[in-house]
């Protein structure tokens, strides 16, 4: 499983003590202090929650949520916020935040609460159903159109990862460090023929890609 977590929180202090607290049991953080930290931090790691804090130097916590959820992502945000009206968690529940905590907060509190968060990502997140996708991860399975696709195993590994990275733009050779590894000598031109294989089998029409498209100049993106 996988237990790297993003704190987005502009003061030291108090990401220092998270940071700390969370190591020792266990999680590996990684930190951001600004909003343009934190996205630079989802284009390059795979991370299995986001701790928000609302007031951020260049962007409101508010905005960073309407933009990651906007993008399909679906990775478990535990907002942190001084503010404690109701109307205030219900509106950032709705913006798409999973759960909220109230500053100041205990950190075995914390821990509860992003504990239950993946425990609620792993236990709901074995059947995924997007689009026209069903995803088994129990099984090693991916349905199109209710049907059983016929995938490889590096198929099925590419597949995978752009699903679960739904609407974001990889290069071949982040492709390539996702899928294949580090540890792998891959050329570039292979990934082109696996994606041509996968649209084969998803796209009406393979030359126009309606589902798995290219971004000239960036990569491959699955759009659902």
């Amino acid at each position: 499983m996988n237990n790297t977590i993003l704190l987005v929180e502009d003061d030291i202090d108090i990401s220092n003590n998270i940071k700390t607290f969370l190591s020792l049991n266990g999680f590996e953080v990684i930190q951001a202090f600004s909003a343009s930290d934190a996205f630079d931090v989802f284009d390059e790691a795979k991370v299995s929650l986001i701790i928000l804090d609302l007031m951020l130097p260049d962007m409101f916590g508010s905005e960073i949520l309407k933009v990651l959820r906007a993008r399909g992502l679906e990775i478990p945000i535990l907002v942190l916020s001084a503010l404690t009206e109701e109307h205030n968690k219900v509106s950032l529940l709705d913006l798409g935040a999973d759960d909220y905590l109230t500053k100041p907060f205990g950190m075995k509190e914390l821990l509860a609460r992003i504990r239950s968060l993946i425990r609620r990502k792993n236990g709901f997140g074995l059947v995924v159903e997007k689009g026209p996708f069903r995803v088994d991860k129990e099984k090693s399975q991916i349905y199109f159109q209710g049907n059983l696709m016929n995938l490889t195993a590096t198929e099925y590994k590419l597949l995978l990862f752009l699903f679960e990275n739904n609407g974001r733009t990889y290069s071949r050779e982040k492709l390539i460090d996702k899928v294949w590894g580090e540890e792998y000598f891959v050329e570039a031109r292979m990934v082109d023929v696996y994606i041509r294989r996968l649209r084969e089998k998803i796209e009406t029409d393979p030359s126009n890609p309606q589902i798995l498209k290219t971004r000239r100049g960036f990569g491959y993106v699955l759009e659902i």
